[in-house]
């Protein structure tokens, strides 16, 4: 791991591999190591640079330990990969990961700048882009989840927090055999999913405002996953109507996580187009 320092944080970060530059972005309450199955492959024709998102991995804690406020966001750090890797890259992103991907690209697209050569987004969470549509009972559904989340944090019982996001996305069972360390990274980490929530809630920019890219786009979700995800997916893909819709079978949110195989296939097909 090589590690940066942008602000008040330091950013760790995997940089491996030679050619063009694929920058990948985790979900919450993980961190870069979510794609190494990825590295064996891709890393033979491309550079990876893959960071650990704000307050996750080897990264700096969330909050700072000193009590200051991050003076950069998550787009930041990808902004600092793709700085690394020189232009244009590839942007590669999951859950919350991928909807940071999917607003950077908002922006270079908006500044008239060829940086995203490509977008390959499974489910990015974008939950914000589901207000004022017809998709209502979806947002109802996600923002109810989001304000118990933040909830639960304001109070301090980051346990219990913990436990209604991770049983919304993989269910009670799965989240009762969670291995003791991971159920414990995700509640040391689960403060900075509430701030994620929070950003839902005031994010300002419609569907519409993303019809601007132009790079080729590859969305994913797995076909058990949660309306309010599948939805996310399904409006890009109206706004977008070049972009390449895939479902896969028996997969939920996680697929990164359950179907590397999968998921691994449909990145190469996406990179050789």
């Amino acid at each position: 791991m090589f590690n940066i320092t942008l602000g008040n944080i330091q950013v760790a970060y995997q940089d491996l591999g030679e050619g063009p530059p694929l920058v990948l972005a985790h979900c919450s309450s993980a961190s870069s190591k979510e794609w190494s199955f990825l590295n064996n492959t891709l890393c033979k024709k491309y550079r990876i640079l893959a960071p650990d998102l704000l307050g996750y991995g080897k990264s700096s804690a969330w909050p700072l330990t000193s009590g200051e406020v991050p003076s950069v966001d998550d787009a930041d750090v990808l902004e600092a990969m793709i700085e690394k890797g020189g232009c244009p890259v590839h942007l590669i992103g999951h859950s919350y990961g991928g909807a940071v991907c999917l607003e950077l690209a908002r922006r270079y697209a908006r500044n008239g700048r060829d940086t995203i050569r490509s977008l390959f987004l499974v489910e990015p969470v974008a939950f914000y882009l589901l207000q004022a549509t017809r998709y209502a009972k979806e947002w109802d559904e996600i923002s109810r989840l989001g304000q118990r989340c933040i909830a639960a944090c304001d109070a301090g019982n980051t346990k219990k927090a913990a436990s209604i996001f991770m049983r919304y996305w993989i269910g009670r069972l799965k989240w009762q055999l969670m291995p003791k360390q991971k159920r414990a990274e995700v509640i040391r980490t689960i403060p900075k999913v509430a701030h994620e929530f929070r950003g839902m809630f005031t994010f300002p920019h419609p569907a519409e405002a993303y019809g601007e890219i132009r790079c080729p786009v590859t969305l994913v979700y797995g076909e058990k996953s949660r309306r309010p995800a599948i939805a996310v997916i399904e409006l890009i893909q109206q706004v977008l109507g070049q972009a390449v819709v895939t479902g896969i079978p028996g997969a939920g949110h996680m697929s990164p996580f359950t179907h590397k195989l999968t998921v691994a296939g449909l990145v190469q097909t996406h990179l050789a187009r």
